[in-house]
């Protein structure tokens, strides 16, 4: 199985989105903006159990597996 690495790409879109939800008043954990992070410059959908968790990240493609 890949692992893939949190790396600057991930950590720039995740400094954007969680600059954008803590200005509308919400503060994610700061791992979930992690997870979200790879997900998203690797262009992978997140499967979660948690998908409420993900939801606020925009154009991060999640599928809740419940």
């Amino acid at each position: 199985m890949p692992i893939l690495d949190y790396d600057r790409a991930a950590a720039e879109w995740h400094a954007r989105e969680r600059a954008r939800l803590v200005a509308q008043g919400t503060t994610p954990p700061f791992a979930d903006g992690q997870i979200a992070g790879i997900a998203h410059v690797n262009e992978l959908t997140l499967v979660t159990f948690n998908d409420a968790d993900f939801r606020p990240f925009q154009g991060l493609r999640v599928v809740s597996w419940r």
